[in-house]
């Protein structure tokens, strides 16, 4: 099964369009569906703040443990890429009381020639938190997103050993 890139449905929706090449290594999907292609994902991290304290009678030094409380995750940042506006606008627009909104987003790491994944996570409970767009310029034949920036509660990650079946 080949998965489309948000660039593939661009071309076929609009044939006589002129469509950026770039090559993105990121493909995102909301669900099943195509979310969008991005060059970079940053912060997907998970930090735990070991807690110290003195205790009555140890003289030589503080105790630390392992944590007092839970550890803290970033926020996943997608730059530099494109987007279906449609499931954007309407996901950010979902976040509100009464309404359902976190979603399961996959992200498939592609090999520097876009022919095959070579690593695929899975974000559980996604929630959109901004989008910021690049600047409009006439001049330029970019994208007009920069950055989406997305709230996890957890995420699993596969590698994929396609190069050992010669793919």
């Amino acid at each position: 099964m080949i998965i489309p890139s948000v660039t593939s449905v661009m071309k076929a929706a609009f044939p006589n369009a002129v469509v950026p090449e770039v090559s993105y290594n990121f493909l995102v999907l909301m669900g099943l569906l195509p979310f969008g292609d991005f060059k970079s994902v940053e912060e997907v991290s998970y930090t735990i703040e070991p807690y110290t304290y003195n205790e009555g009678g140890r003289n030589h030094g503080a105790v630390t443990r392992a944590f007092k409380e839970p550890g803290k995750r970033g926020r996943m940042k997608l730059k530099w890429g494109t987007v279906l506006w449609s499931s954007l606008y309407d996901w950010m627009d979902d976040v509100q009381v009464g309404k359902s909104f976190r979603r399961e987003l996959f992200i498939i790491q592609l090999n520097r020639s876009g022919s095959a994944p070579t690593r695929i996570m899975q974000f559980h409970n996604c929630m959109p938190v901004s989008w910021s767009g690049a600047p409009l310029d006439t001049g330029s034949s970019e994208w007009s997103m920069e950055e989406v920036e997305i709230e996890y509660d957890h995420f699993n990650q596969m590698l994929t050993r396609l190069d050992l079946l010669g793919v």
